[in-house]
């Protein structure tokens, strides 16, 4: 079966006020989730998220979670998220063939 991966926000921080707008984003937390059946991982982190002139402002209200998504792969190059992307995968691998630590043959 092959991995699927998945981004999820969970949590927005914001400045209350700036430039006129009302709780403008400036910390985006997110988790990068793997499953390959009944084998997850997952890892989570934030990004600062900036504000550039050439970037549509979107009310706090009106965002979605495609919005910040998109800020957050915006922010990280593909590499970056590719090692994530390796690291559960190791992780997935060693949930499916854990490491076993049997008596030494000599105690027996």
């Amino acid at each position: 079966m092959a991995i699927s991966y998945s981004w999820s926000v969970t949590k927005l921080e914001c400045y209350p006020e700036y430039k006129g707008q009302s709780n403008v984003v400036i910390t985006a937390y997110w988790e990068r989730r793997a499953v390959d059946g009944q084998y997850t991982a997952n890892l989570t982190s934030q990004v600062n998220v900036r504000l550039t002139p050439t970037q549509r402002f979107i009310p706090f209200d009106q965002l979605k979670e495609a919005d910040v998504i998109g800020w957050i792969e915006t922010t990280m190059t593909l590499p970056v998220i590719g090692a994530i992307d390796a690291s559960l995968a190791q992780q997935i691998a060693q949930q499916q063939a854990p490491k076993v630590s049997p008596p030494l043959p000599w105690s027996v």
